[in-house]
């Protein structure tokens, strides 16, 4: 699987799994060079972190209507991830969400049956979720601002597949005589 349709398929779990808890925000991958500025909304960035060959590549044939076919697939383990920027938080406002709120939403939406249920319609696999760190810096304005983030590993492979010779007619270059 591609980053980006690892990317979009993120992107489709987590909407729905805050869409499911009543949570609004927009969600975007990190980094992107279109992106400029701060968002003047809440915002969850995910970014990808590593891809991790696991174990080897696993090689299988089949052959249809006498085309052979080589499937060659690595298992990878790909980390990401998610931290929320919420402009202007008022903490004073006890019904608005913080940035923390908004990555524990995001969080649960990941691990969720459905969203299970929907990576692995794409043969895709949490593996882990971590804890929610939270961090500070100090904005352009000057202010403390709260970007908490976690961490989460899914499961999924590449996939190769060439078409093979096929041998119909073994010849033999020389005989074994005792």
């Amino acid at each position: 699987m591609t980053d980006n349709q690892l990317f979009a398929l993120i992107g489709t779990v987590m909407s729905a799994g805050l869409t499911a808890q009543g949570v609004t925000v927009g969600i975007r991958q990190s980094n992107q060079p279109t992106l400029q500025g701060t968002p003047s909304i809440p915002f969850l960035f995910v970014q990808k972190i590593s891809d991790h060959r696991y174990g080897f590549l696993a090689k299988s044939y089949s052959t249809v209507s006498g085309i052979t076919t080589l499937t060659e697939t690595q298992p990878y383990i790909t980390a990401f991830q998610v931290e929320a920027l919420v402009p202007l938080a008022n903490p004073s406002n006890t019904t608005s969400l913080s940035a923390a709120d908004y990555v524990n939403a995001a969080a649960l939406a990941m691990q969720s049956s459905a969203a299970i249920g929907l990576l692995e319609q794409n043969t895709v696999r949490v593996l882990r979720i971590t804890d929610i760190r939270q961090t500070f810096f100090r904005d352009e304005k000057g202010l403390n601002e709260a970007s908490p983030s976690f961490n989460f590993s899914l499961v999924h492979s590449q996939v190769l597949q060439t078409v093979v010779p096929t041998v119909s007619v073994y010849n033999p270059i020389f005989d074994i005589v005792n």
